[in-house]
């Protein structure tokens, strides 16, 4: 009973952290994703990639999270391993859970980056709280190869991979690689990221 009373208290605090503007860690989000959609909430984290001026990803110690603006320059002073603080509204666009931020301040610049988890495909491909986190994948196959587009697989599962930038390695079909990347999310199908080249090993 105690630990009933204890527990409802604390999803109580969480909440009224949530709607007071309260920093919340990024795992709190997205174990109540769907109660927070549209909502605004304030997370603190340290960017881990930046694709666009108005795409990049922060992970604090608990998870990861996407981070989008309508404005194309709104991340242009921020770079990979700034640490930021940012307000905005919980979204999920076709499947990928991202917060729209409205509000943005670095806090600092230089810190380092977290480690990457060391998972398997099938860790990631069915778990939506992963997203936004940095991962690696040791000796994956690649499978298929199209463009930008790659398909790598272990002895768990397949999972799809895209080149959110130009410039990028040439892979073939049946190299064997570790790939350090952002998991994220397209058309409601988990996929991985590299960030660049250096996040691959042949």
């Amino acid at each position: 009973m105690k630990k009933g009373v204890l527990l409802f208290l604390l999803v109580g605090i969480l909440s009224l952290a949530v709607c007071y503007g309260d920093v919340v860690n990024i795992s709190y989000i997205h174990e109540h994703f769907e109660d927070l959609k549209g909502k605004e909430v304030n997370v603190t984290g340290v960017v881990t990639a930046k694709f666009k001026n108005n795409l990049i990803v922060i992970q604090d110690k608990t998870a990861g999270i996407w981070l989008w603006n309508s404005d194309k320059n709104k991340f242009s002073n921020v770079e990979v391993g700034d640490e930021i603080n940012v307000l905005g509204k919980v979204k999920d666009f076709n499947g990928l859970r991202e917060i729209e931020v409205t509000k943005i301040e670095i806090l600092s610049h230089n810190n380092p980056l977290p480690d990457p988890k060391i998972v398997k495909i099938k860790d990631i491909k069915y778990n939506k709280s992963l997203m936004g986190t940095l991962v690696k994948l040791c000796k994956v196959k690649v499978t298929e190869v199209s463009g930008k587009k790659f398909v790598i697989s272990d002895e768990t599962e397949d999972i799809e991979g895209y080149f959110k930038y130009n410039d990028y390695l040439t892979l073939k079909v049946g190299d064997v690689i570790n790939l350090t990347a952002v998991v994220g999310c397209y058309k409601h199908t988990i996929q991985v990221y590299p960030r660049s080249n250096e996040d691959i090993e042949i």
